[in-house]
């Protein structure tokens, strides 16, 4: 079935290309208020997830050119070791060119995530910071596709209440480049 996941993917591309084609003006565009944006990898596991993407996406256009945005991951199991991660980020973007079915724009958010393993009583928050530049392409007036490459800034703390020593309770600052390719497929409404 692997060459099937191909043809899939090749197909669905080709029908938004060809509805691409066909799309009305760009003013129209803004009229949708409401963007629900899903990580691909997600969708097409032949392409690469990287750890800091965002499951869910949500932007609300608040003007012509800004947009609030917020983003969600979860992920729990219930296994011996009950994993819990979860990530949330809210933010702000600003379109800064319009172009046909185009759209640049940059932005910033604010970010949490949590990590924890109940089995080990082991847990890592971090906190961060992250500036963005988007690039957005319309398929038609309620679908588009986008990639968002951006800069993490992240405070870390990591706590191991089963360890006594002194990497028991860890704190650390990152900096990463995150997102370079990873399309975001969206819903507009």
């Amino acid at each position: 079935m692997g060459d099937h996941k191909y043809l899939w993917v090749l197909l669905c591309m080709s029908l938004f290309c060809v509805k691409g084609l066909h799309a009305q003006d760009s003013s129209s565009h803004r009229s949708q208020k409401h963007q629900i944006g899903f990580d691909s990898s997600r969708i097409f596991k032949l392409l690469e997830e990287d750890e800091n993407t965002f499951d869910l996406n949500y932007r609300l256009a608040v003007s012509e050119n800004y947009s609030l945005r917020a983003g969600l991951s979860y992920f729990y199991t219930s296994r011996a070791e009950k994993e819990l991660d979860t990530r949330f980020r809210v933010g702000l973007d600003y379109i800064f060119k319009q172009e046909k079915n185009w759209v640049f724009y940059t932005g910033g958010d604010l970010l949490f995530a949590y990590e924890g393993l109940d089995g080990h009583q082991r847990r890592t928050t971090s906190l961060g910071i992250s500036p963005l530049l988007g690039i957005l392409f319309h398929i038609g007036n309620h679908f588009s596709l986008s990639v968002e490459p951006r800069l993490l800034f992240n405070y870390n703390r990591f706590v191991d209440e089963d360890n006594f020593g002194s990497d028991s309770d860890e704190k650390w600052f990152e900096v990463e480049l995150s997102d370079i390719a990873q399309i975001q497929f969206n819903f507009h409404f």
